[in-house]
C-alpha cells in the first residue's frame, strides 16, 4: 500500500490534465456547482436503498470527516470505512484495501451468479 500522500505514477499520470491552462478555474466552478446542489442531493440520498460503501480518508484536507458522517446518516444502507493513512482519495492511496472492501460489498449485495 502506498504511504499517505503517495500514489503510483499511473495514478499521477491521470491527473496531468490539471496542468492545462484553465483547469484550476474549471475545478473551482465545478465545486461551486456541487455545493449549490447539496440540498437536492440530501433528499435523493435518503431515497437510495442500495448498499453503499463510503471510503473516507482520515487525512482528507478537502472534506472534513464530519461530512462523511453526515452522508452516512443520510444513506439507509451505508457503511463508512475510515482509511487512517489516506487523504482525499483512499481508493487511489490504498487501492488493495479499497478493492477488498468493494469486492466484499458487491459479493454480499449481488445475486449469486450475476
Amino acid at each position: 500500500a502506498a504511504a499517505y500522500g503517495q500514489v503510483s505514477g499511473e495514478v499521477l499520470a491521470g491527473f496531468r490534465h490539471l496542468d492545462r491552462p484553465g483547469s484550476h478555474r474549471a475545478a473551482c466552478v465545478t465545486a461551486a456547482e456541487l455545493a449549490r446542489g447539496v440540498k437536492s442531493l440530501r433528499s435523493r440520498l435518503k431515497a437510495l436503498r442500495a448498499p453503499t460503501l463510503l471510503a473516507w480518508g482520515e487525512r482528507d484536507r478537502l472534506l472534513a470527516g464530519r461530512y462523511g458522517r453526515r452522508v452516512e446518516k443520510l444513506l439507509p444502507r451505508a457503511r463508512c470505512v475510515r482509511f487512517s493513512h489516506s487523504g482525499h482519495c483512499p481508493h487511489e492511496e490504498e487501492p488493495a484495501r479499497f478493492n477488498a472492501l468493494l469486492r466484499e460489498l458487491l459479493s454480499r449485495s449481488s445475486p449469486a451468479g450475476s
